[in-house]
């Protein structure tokens, strides 16, 4: 892929995450959705607005996206980050990551209606195309369009994919150990409470992400629904890298039968 394309690409990588979550993070804050009971979200406040975008994976995924583009656009032009940022084991897994948060968005749209009124305001709208869709589609164009190396699969699957659970992991502790101490110290005064008009657990914007609360729902909806987001990145990440293996190979084959155009006699 030419240079210019991946200054686009990369561009794209770092402008478009980081606009998505502040648009949303502003918006929130000026223009809150309804909830389902009519009332007005309390993410009008700036700082739970914050906070909602904090929980959730998929902000945390874009965020990632987002440094990705920046280390490798830097490195287009001074080629002195550190390789494990820009050789293939990062972009496998960035790259898996992108997908995964397009594949449960879009799943969700699909078996949860509700979701999908919730996020019909128009600033909902743009960042979900963008963020959900068109990110994660460009990074599997850049991915195989424009290799960064080639690791053995056998090697993938024994060394360096195990690595790719430790975010969803270390996202999990945040999200739970947050809960833990909002179930258990609880704040009771009306800046949450909204002049004592409803509980605490109402006022603050959101506990557990995704509706997946394993204190309120069965185990058989959040505990498959944890052991996919902790090792997805892992089956997802094995899976890319053996494409990508098997379509640099096709590829040199071709190039390698191609045979060489015949020079202008003089």
């Amino acid at each position: 892929m030419k240079k210019q394309w991946l200054i686009i690409f990369y561009a794209w990588m770092v402008v478009v995450p980081i606009f998505c979550i502040v648009l949303d993070l502003f918006m929130s804050t000026i223009s809150p959705t309804i909830s389902k009971n009519g009332n007005q979200n309390p993410t009008s406040y700036f700082d739970l607005s914050v906070i909602n975008q904090f929980v959730y994976f998929s902000v945390w995924v874009t965020l990632g996206i987002a440094v990705f583009g920046l280390v490798n656009l830097i490195n287009l032009f001074t080629n002195k980050m550190p390789r494990w940022l820009t050789t293939k084991n990062n972009h496998t897994f960035i790259t898996s990551m992108g997908i995964i948060i397009m594949i449960a968005y879009t799943l969700m749209l699909i078996f949860n209606p509700e979701r999908e009124n919730r996020f019909g305001v128009w600033y909902k709208t743009l960042k979900t195309i963008l963020e959900h869709f068109i990110t994660p589609l460009l990074l599997i164009v850049l991915y195989f369009f424009h290799p960064t190396g080639m690791v053995k699969t056998r090697n993938y699957a024994k060394k360096t994919g195990w690595i790719t659970i430790i975010f969803p992991v270390v996202y999990v502790l945040v999200v739970v150990i947050r809960a833990a101490m909002l179930y258990k110290y609880g704040p009771k005064s009306d800046y949450l409470t909204w002049n004592q008009t409803r509980s605490w657990k109402e006022g603050v914007s959101i506990i557990f992400p995704y509706g997946l609360n394993p204190w309120e729902k069965p185990a058989y909806l959040w505990a498959p629904a944890l052991v996919l987001l902790i090792f997805s990145p892992y089956a997802l990440g094995n899976l890319l890298n053996f494409l990508s293996n098997k379509s640099m190979k096709v590829f040199s084959t071709r190039k390698s039968d191609t045979p060489p155009k015949r020079s202008k006699a003089h």
